[in-house]
């Protein structure tokens, strides 16, 4: 029982944690609607880890009535596999929801890498070029013109 309070910690901390992102109280550049996906994974995973508790609960309800009945039954099987399919379920989108908030960051990362200002932005470009100018700024005339050879 340990463990389905484990994982349902992890998907609401994972929960918690996405809708902090959505709700501006951690500061992301995350938009609220790319974080529907990992809200609905770490969502889920938490709807699966509540149906393998029930399903456990009906796997001990059937072993202790067997217990005092005096004889034993495969009834239980039913149940239990039920309830390592939910929690196996629930534990697959937790590691989803990680998956994309993970995802998502690397997507964001890239796109402010491409789009931030750098300190070289508002100086004009230097020519390394060694071609020589083909217009030339003179005072005295109007423009000087510098063919190449």
């Amino acid at each position: 029982m340990l463990g389905f309070k484990y994982l349902a910690w992890l998907n609401g901390l994972g929960l918690l944690l996405v809708m902090c992102c959505a709700l501006g109280v951690i500061s992301t550049d995350f938009s609220p609607d790319w974080l529907r996906l990992p809200l609905l994974a770490f969502s889920c995973g938490i709807l699966f880890c509540g149906l393998s508790l029930l399903w456990a609960y009906l796997a001990q309800t059937s072993l202790l009535n067997q217990a005092m009945s005096g004889y034993a039954r495969r009834t239980h099987w039913v149940p239990l596999t039920c309830t390592i399919v939910a929690f196996c379920l629930s534990l697959v989108a937790f590691l989803i929801g990680c998956w994309l908030i993970v995802y998502l960051a690397g997507v964001s990362y890239q796109s402010s890498d491409s789009d931030a200002p750098t300190a070289n932005d508002e100086v004009a470009p230097y020519s390394q070029s060694s071609r020589t100018e083909f217009f030339r700024h003179d005072p005295d005339a109007r423009a000087v013109l510098f063919l190449p050879r």
